[in-house]
């Protein structure tokens, strides 16, 4: 099946999403229409040659219909919102059995792995998406399980007949991104504007708990691989939907020294950290570790990429223009 002029649906255009819609433009082979709720962002998207589409996550008969009309949709805008996935899986349901097969990837994040560390241990385990006995395992509690589950779900259920569905589940992603609106992830550059604000920069207990993580260019090549093997792979999602995307890893501790340095050798912050602070983020406190093996196994290869550490500067930088 040629890929040419493909329908895509594609809601949130923010750090994520936005990364994703430059990533399917460049590639030339897609008709994107994408999900905003203002005028000027339609504005912005009509001029890169985007179908804007006005509306909110809660419109559910609007995201049904363009379910039914698209061949590819694709959720970046929130991990955790019920109903405008509910209103996907409709749409998925609606579809006539003799429709092509419709491709449903859902962006959830590895923030369903976070323990109770408090910034005190680091943990050696690590969860494969060669597992998915061990995810589903996980507590209801979990951050986006309870989306996940409806997923997972439905899937199960048989009544999204031909569907093929993908949850895709980012680790802390870094580094500036592509889109129109956003360039910058919620993970570690609302730290630094802590930071900043406070000029210490707080840690979390002692800073000894992991996360893996992704710069967002190989992220962006995780959707594509993702794109590439629903439609020519009819297996690649039967045995499980998980498909975790990470690259590397890094302790709270290491990333703070690395903020810490990028600001003081500005004359920002102060040169000593802040322990045992709660920093107004409880995650950062918090171990997620995972390794994405299945979608290395559809042929995904990610790129070299600044290290986490590397990207801090570039991030400070990005912060203080938003700032001047």
């Amino acid at each position: 099946m040629t890929l040419q002029q493909t329908k895509v649906f594609l809601l949130g255009v923010g750090y994520i999403g936005g990364s994703v819609l430059q990533t399917l433009l460049h590639e030339k082979k897609y008709n994107i229409s994408a999900l905003v709720r203002d005028q000027a962002q339609a504005e912005k998207l009509k001029s890169m040659g985007v179908t804007p589409v006005l509306g909110s996550l809660d419109d559910d008969e609007l995201i049904v219909k363009k379910t039914l009309e698209s061949e590819i949709i694709i959720q970046t805008a929130t991990a955790s919102h019920q109903a405008s996935v509910k209103s996907i899986l409709t749409g998925l349901a609606q579809r006539p059995k003799d429709a092509k097969p419709a491709y449903f990837i859902h962006t959830s994040g590895a923030g369903i792995l976070i323990d109770n560390a408090a910034g005190l241990v680091s943990s050696d385990k690590i969860y494969s998406d060669k597992h998915p006995e061990a995810i589903d395992a996980l507590p209801p509690t979990a951050p986006h399980r309870d989306v996940d589950f409806m997923i997972r779900d439905a899937i199960k259920s048989g009544d999204l007949g031909s569907a093929r569905v993908a949850i895709l589940l980012p680790p802390c992603i870094y580094g500036i991104g592509t889109g129109p609106f956003n360039k910058l992830s919620i993970q570690i550059p609302p730290w630094i504007r802590r930071s900043l604000a406070d000029k210490v920069v707080p840690v979390v207990g002692e800073g000894k708990p992991i996360w893996s993580n992704i710069h967002i260019s190989n992220l962006m090549l995780a959707y594509l691989t993702l794109i590439h093997s629903l439609y020519t792979n009819p297996e690649a999602t039967t045995s499980s939907p998980y498909f975790f995307a990470t690259t590397g890893e890094h302790s709270w501790l290491s990333a703070a020294e690395a903020i810490r340095d990028a600001l003081s050798a500005r004359g920002l912050v102060s040169k000593d950290l802040l322990l045992h602070n709660d920093a107004g983020r409880a995650q950062l406190g918090t171990n997620s570790r995972s390794k994405g093996e299945r979608l290395r196994e559809l042929g995904w290869e990610p790129l070299k990429a600044p290290s986490v550490w590397e990207c801090v500067s570039e991030e400070v930088e990005a912060i203080l223009k938003e700032e001047h």
